[in-house]
């Protein structure tokens, strides 16, 4: 049964144009894939879809780096309300970052993934650190540049997060948890959404499940999901991530008439810095970057995770081929996709769910 509203707060505002019923084949992608899953499609502030398996609709998935971007539209609001300025040096806020040629380094460059570096300690090194925030910090104060800042685009999978975190430490005197809360979240209304689990919330945090233990083991610990990680460490609800993208669609404005965010940055915050020709050096294929999001667009990749039929103008967020989150400014179509399924095929099952909204999900007729 496909569901057309949930909650109070998360019904309808109007009987929608579109036919729920069409969106039948994308349950059905996602019941055949198994595992826990939550998925939210919105069209214009109506629910189209709300689908949850194997865990309530208020269980909280980690959301990956379907995270990025709630962290680049607070240092976007907080470069609004004048607290810093994203063409600053990150080491203007931050000296110690300068070490081993980084003093040039700006903020609008850690947005691109252009930074330089993608990560301090490797990949595995930076995982292993990423509970720790100051260990993470030394980390990024120690490590040295791969390319020319500002060059070559190197997704940054944690740098991303601890240097903006960091800036926005400083830049605030608080902890990011707080500013983040007190800026962005609490404004939006999304009581679900978490950086960080509070102890008495962790009964409710979805277990990723995935062939390799060890990694499944250390995600599901209580570390992990108690910690600050801002880059990918965001426990959440599809209904939350579907309200977040909602309010970007609608100018910053909550579902209370709330202005959360000024309304000129999602058109900040999604200004092109890539194209199809760049060929992201992390990834080893090309991403179509943003300031903070990845946007949809035509691109060699076979599976993009937006969706191969995606406009220019859809913005979003990949989290690690488990989730996936994006909005289109022309459909005013919103999906929040999470899972709790690490596997081979995710990057293909992303871009069919996608897809398939996409393409089914359309005004009626008449």
């Amino acid at each position: 049964m496909l569901v057309s509203a949930g909650p109070d707060q998360f019904r309808a505002r109007e009987p929608g144009v579109w036919v729920n019923q069409s969106l039948s084949p994308v349950v059905n992608l996602v019941r055949q894939r198994g595992g826990s899953a939550q998925l939210v499609v919105l069209r214009g502030g109506d629910v189209l879809l709300d689908h949850s398996q194997g865990y309530a609709p208020d269980g909280l998935f980690w959301s990956w780096s379907v995270s990025k971007p709630y962290l680049s539209i607070l240092v976007h609001q907080l470069a609004a309300d004048g607290l810093l300025d994203i063409d600053a040096a990150v080491s203007y806020y931050w000296p110690e970052f300068a070490r081993h040629g980084k003093g040039s380094i700006t903020l609008r460059q850690v947005l691109h993934h252009r930074a330089g570096f993608s990560t301090s300690r490797g990949l595995i090194g930076d995982a292993l650190a990423m509970t720790d925030w100051r260990s993470s910090i030394r980390n990024l104060e120690s490590a040295r540049l791969r390319t020319v800042p500002g060059t070559v685009p190197s997704y940054q999978v944690f740098t991303y997060g601890f240097i903006l975190g960091e800036v926005i430490q400083r830049v605030t005197r608080r902890p990011l948890r707080d500013v983040m809360n007190d800026v962005l979240l609490t404004p939006l209304g999304a009581t679900n959404t978490m950086l960080g689990v509070a102890e008495h919330d962790l009964s409710r945090c979805v277990s990723i499940r995935s062939s390799v233990p060890l990694a499944m083991g250390a995600l599901n610990s209580r570390a992990v999901r108690m910690a600050v990680i801002p880059s990918a460490g965001i426990s959440t609800t599809a209904r939350d991530v579907a309200r977040f993208y909602e309010m970007l669609l609608n100018d910053g404005r909550g579902r209370d008439d709330t202005q959360v965010v000024s309304p000129e940055i999602l058109s900040q915050a999604t200004i092109a810095s890539s194209t199809e020709a760049d060929v992201d050096g992390f990834a080893h294929t090309p991403i179509l970057w943003a300031h903070g999001f990845q946007l949809g667009g035509r691109t060699p990749n076979l599976y993009p995770p937006l969706g191969s039929i995606a406009g220019p103008r859809t913005f979003g967020h990949n989290g690690s081929n488990v989730c996936v989150a994006w909005a289109d400014p022309d459909t005013q179509l919103v999906v929040a996709y999470l899972t709790n399924t690490v596997a081979s095929d995710g990057a293909r099952h992303m871009t069919a769910v996608s897809n398939a909204i996409a393409s089914i999900a359309r005004p009626a007729a008449g």
